[in-house]
């Protein structure tokens, strides 16, 4: 995958984007990022995103919410919709000055100068599990287990439950603002 460069900002991080490939298909995963606490009404409009399943990661400034479902909606309907949702609930996730073509949501941990200030995302409840049959993205759900605490008990949920479909995982090299270093990843070792 050619490599794109954009403007660097302050805080440098890594995250994973929304777009997998599997048998030269073009999959969708759902996300979206909330920072502050959220009421019950704007949780009830962030989960009308997520049709199938959606898991909740706590993050330094608030939450992260993803799906490992691949959908074969267009990357820019989705994030289409996650724009409008964005601006509805005052969030800047999603803005129209964003030049990544693509959603992405942090995984690692933010640093400043060499240092940690805010850890990586962590695993804090299930909202929505998904339907039994879901295609869901393998190597996005092995890495959920293994770097971000998913349980147990839920990583087994998906793997009795779904059809794991091996997919491309996509790792975004950027600080705060734009991505400044994109490739693609194939293999979790």
């Amino acid at each position: 995958m050619a490599k794109r460069e954009y403007r660097q900002r302050e805080l440098r991080t890594i995250g994973v984007g929304n777009v997998s490939y599997s048998d030269n298909k073009r999959y969708c995963l759902q996300y979206y990022d909330f920072d502050g606490e959220f009421t019950t009404k704007e949780l009830n409009k962030i989960s009308e995103l997520f049709p199938n399943d959606c898991i909740v990661l706590k993050s330094k400034n608030g939450y992260h919410f993803y799906s490992l479902t691949l959908m074969t909606k267009r990357p820019k309907k989705i994030k289409r919709k996650v724009f409008k949702l964005s601006k509805k609930l005052h969030q800047d996730y999603c803005t129209p000055k964003n030049k990544m073509k693509n959603l992405v949501l942090r995984i690692g941990p933010k640093f400043k100068n060499g240092l940690v200030v805010s850890d990586r995302p962590s695993y804090f409840f299930t909202w929505k599990f998904p339907t039994p049959g879901s295609l869901i993205a393998k190597k996005h759900l092995e890495f959920f287990y293994r770097f971000l605490n998913l349980p147990e008990l839920i990583f087994k949920y998906y793997y009795k439950y779904c059809n794991l479909v091996e997919n491309s995982f996509n790792i975004v090299y950027y600080h705060t603002g734009p991505i400044i270093i994109e490739e693609e990843v194939i293999t979790i070792d």
